[in-house]
């Protein structure tokens, strides 16, 4: 059952993230998803009800699947070849791989309400870096004409024009 919860909540978070675009950029809905799942994890690390394990693990997958397709963006902004996106899925799929064995050698040291620190801190440094290169990628594509400069077009405009 708790899985078949889960995969509703994956589901919904996608439809979320289908549904809202770019309608509010690409920030906005990454700094979503990094709240959802931030508030998920600490109440998963703070509470034993099994009602609150269901709800935010739930609650944590919906963020995750609103936050994906965001940072995908971000990826492909900033490389077009593809190789970017291709190597931030890789590093993701590999960091769930390796997520559970990291978090039980976290747990053989810590009480499981260190996630609680753990989940704000890194999603605060991971929004940070977010917005870094929101802000760099919107500086860029502000400049006159940079994408018909980049893609070579004869003509267009330099900032030394």
């Amino acid at each position: 059952i708790i899985m078949t919860y889960s995969i509703l909540f994956t589901l919904i978070g996608s439809m979320t993230a289908s549904f809202i675009g770019h309608k509010f950029g690409r920030l906005r809905p990454a700094a979503l998803g990094l709240i959802l799942m931030t508030v998920a994890i600490v109440s998963l690390s703070l509470s034993s009800n099994t009602l609150v394990y269901r709800l935010f693990t739930g609650l944590n997958l919906l963020g995750l699947y609103i936050f994906i397709p965001y940072f995908l963006g971000y990826a492909s902004q900033a490389d077009h070849s593809g190789r970017g996106p291709a190597i931030v899925a890789g590093t993701f799929m590999l960091a769930a791989a390796a997520g559970p064995y990291l978090g039980g050698a976290v747990l053989s040291l810590f009480d499981i309400a260190v996630f609680a620190w753990i989940a704000p801190i890194s999603n605060l440094i991971a929004f940070v870096l977010l917005y870094t290169v929101s802000t760099r990628q919107r500086t860029y594509l502000e400049e006159p004409d940079v994408v018909a400069r980049a893609a070579g077009i004869p003509g267009a405009q330099t900032s030394s024009n």
